[in-house]
């Protein structure tokens, strides 16, 4: 049932001689409503779902992004942030504990009125100075995605070079250019501990790791690999390109 619910007779269809009851109930990601209604046919029950609208952010430099970041994180909403075409260096961040997540979109032309897919026009990069992105909401089920996106340049004491991604929930990488980073612990270019990940045409180039997985480091729920270039990375312990663990 698609149409927004009546809280009286509408005269027509299952609801036609009127609604007996209104029930709804907060899931953590959207509203549920559950409704009777009467007609000639007898009782119908009707079932509502409402979602919360996403919040979009446009973004143009290194301040705003951040800004974004850090309000999308606790906002109640799943958030789109379009970053306009450039390099942002710097260490970008989002830390949850909601079970919402986040799409980062690079590629955007001034005032995000467009957008042309390609990694190397929106460059974020740590140079050599911590993790490029995390995306944190551990224990829950959030969303990330990254789309159109080059991470470079990450170096950290620890997991994820270039992305630290932890979540219970999907995380979805297309379009991105993950290269030259480099993590003390796993995950020189990428890190997912945890989640359903799919990679779709990305690329993960000198990445190294000084432990496992070089280019990318998975102990996750599930991972699909499609279509992604793969190449020089290295790992001083196993997985130079890649790592797989699942559970």
């Amino acid at each position: 049932i698609f149409e927004s619910p009546l809280l009286k007779k509408s005269g027509v269809g299952w609801n036609a001689w009127g609604m007996h009851q209104f029930d709804p109930w907060w899931t953590g990601k959207e509203w549920i409503c559950a409704v009777d209604g009467r007609s000639s046919a007898g009782w119908s029950i009707g079932i509502y779902i409402a979602k919360p609208m996403p919040n979009t952010y446009c973004v143009a430099n290194k301040a705003d992004l951040i800004a974004a970041l850090n309000e999308a994180k606790d906002n109640e909403a799943h958030d789109v942030i379009k970053i306009q075409q450039g390099t942002y260096n710097g260490n970008f961040v989002y830390a949850s504990t909601e079970s919402f997540g986040v799409t980062i979109e690079g590629g955007y032309t001034v005032g995000c009125a467009s957008r042309v897919v390609d990694p190397t026009n929106t460059v974020l990069d740590a140079q050599n100075n911590g993790v490029v992105l995390a995306l944190s909401a551990p224990d829950v089920f959030a969303d990330f995605a990254l789309d159109g996106l080059t991470l470079q340049n990450g170096n950290v004491i620890g997991h994820g070079g270039g992305l630290f991604s932890l979540t219970d929930g999907t995380v979805t990488l297309t379009n991105n250019i993950i290269s030259h980073n480099n993590a003390d612990g796993e995950g020189g270019g990428a890190y997912f501990p945890s989640g359903t990940v799919t990679l779709t045409n990305n690329t993960f180039s000198h990445n190294s790791a000084s432990q496992g997985g070089g280019g990318a480091y998975f102990y996750c729920h599930a991972a699909t690999l499609t279509n992604n270039t793969i190449s020089n990375n290295n790992a001083n312990s196993y997985g130079g390109g890649v790592w797989f663990r699942i559970y």
